[in-house]
């Protein structure tokens, strides 16, 4: 320290560099343990009584100049030893009380809170958890939850409704289903598996959906059968996922091939049928281009017919493709009509349902209302599962109560010690 060759200052450096070294030394066993260390505290406060009985409080003016010639713990020292109360600065808390947070058990009479605090401190719905904080058994627990929770046939688990009622519930179904019919005297499976029932998206029929040639859930079969039928050739259509690309060989070729899907550009190097249908699948338009001499250069110009024909007969392929699907027997009509809805009209989005929340504590009276509407609620509810939230409502829908009243129901579940609002500016 800059001031160790000054005398009058040996005696206070030597107390201070002590106090300095358990500090440091207890802040650091105590924050990455996370246990109380009483004797480690005992030893602090004797070094810490010693300087100041000699020297006076820290932040008084003549040793606060001196312990700010340490650039590197300085700052630290005197911000974190003592606190100012009114006029006086008294010990800090680490001097006086363990700073280690204990955990206490959580008790409620409302067993949607014992949800909530279940979700947010193991990310699961553990029904041991909540019968134990509800002071109830977990088959009175499960009652009590109703339908906020449902037994997932998948893995024999708990779940929030919303949870096991979301995403592909298509394919949630039909493993309920299997599952149900081996353990058909479960009364939970069953009940899992009627709930799915009601939230499973109206199928889209074979008239309303919108075929185009080259989407990639289609299977290749029917690409083949489709390439053999315009170019009355077997033909084979491969797709390689890696390259996103289609490839297309026939067999042999005829005029449909060498002619009526052929085109001539004026370069003389014509494009047959089955390049043609590669730009079909992808949809694309070949490009076409021819030399000319300009002075004594040779340049390369667009071929704007070949490409206009180019372009017209890629359409006249994707648009016979929609017309070839209308005429094929039912039976195909069904597998493309169930694997359509199976591939993409299986999704249901997550709800957040917090009609439950009472908000203890809040005083609507004083806010001039009768009660928070239903989406700030749901709101509310999402971000104490989620931990947090975007809340991007429009203008006038109530934000800020819905984060501050999330924010507070938190930290009196226990959520979150110090939540935070960011604001965009």
């Amino acid at each position: 320290l800059p001031s160790n060759y000054d005398k009058k200052d040996l005696a206070f450096y030597q107390q201070y560099t002590s106090v300095r070294h358990r500090y440091l030394l207890f802040a650091d066993k105590e924050l990455t343990e996370n246990i109380e260390l009483p004797k480690l505290r005992k030893e602090l406060n004797e070094s810490y009584d010693a300087l100041t009985r000699g020297h006076g409080l820290l932040n008084s003016n003549t040793n606060k100049q001196r312990i700010l010639k340490d650039e590197a713990f300085g700052l630290t020292m005197l911000a974190s030893l003592d606190r100012k109360e009114g006029e006086h600065f008294v010990k800090a808390d680490i001097l006086t009380q363990s700073l280690v947070q204990k955990q206490e058990a959580f008790h409620t009479a409302n067993p949607l809170e014992a949800l909530a605090k279940s979700l947010n401190d193991k990310g699961k719905v553990d029904m041991e958890f909540i019968a134990a904080a509800t002071d109830s058994t977990e088959e009175e627990a499960i009652t009590a939850l109703g339908n906020h929770i449902y037994l997932n046939p998948l893995n024999n688990e708990w779940e929030t409704a919303d949870q096991l009622l979301s995403g592909n519930v298509v394919s949630k179904w039909r493993i309920a289903t299997e599952v149900v019919n081996k353990n058909s005297e479960n009364a939970q499976l069953l009940r899992s598996l009627q709930a799915l029932e009601k939230v499973q998206p109206e199928k889209i029929p074979f008239e309303l959906l919108d075929f185009n040639l080259g989407e990639r859930w289609i299977p290749l079969d029917y690409y083949n059968r489709f390439a053999s039928h315009i170019f009355e050739l077997n033909t084979e259509v491969t797709y390689f996922a890696s390259v996103d690309t289609f490839k297309v060989k026939v067999s042999s070729s005829n005029a449909k091939i060498d002619q009526e899907y052929a085109v001539q550009p004026k370069d003389g190097r014509r494009m047959f049928g089955d390049k043609l249908l590669e730009h079909a699948l992808e949809n694309t338009t070949p490009f076409f281009s021819y030399e000319v001499d300009v002075g004594d250069k040779t340049i390369r110009v667009p071929d704007n017919d070949a490409i206009q024909l180019g372009h017209q007969k890629v359409e006249t392929i994707r648009s016979n493709f929609v017309e070839w699907l209308k005429e094929l027997p039912e039976a195909d009509k069904t597998e493309l009509v169930n694997l359509y809805n199976d591939t993409f009209n299986c999704y249901v989005l997550r709800e957040y349902d917090g009609s439950h929340l009472q908000f203890p504590n809040l005083d609507k009276r004083r806010l001039g209302i009768d009660d928070l509407y239903s989406s700030q609620k749901n709101s509310v509810w999402r971000i104490i599962q989620n931990r947090g939230a975007l809340i991007d409502h429009e203008v006038g829908l109530g934000k800020t109560l819905t984060m501050v009243v999330a924010s507070y129901e938190m930290k009196r579940l226990g959520v979150a010690n110090k939540p935070m609002i960011l604001a965009l500016k």
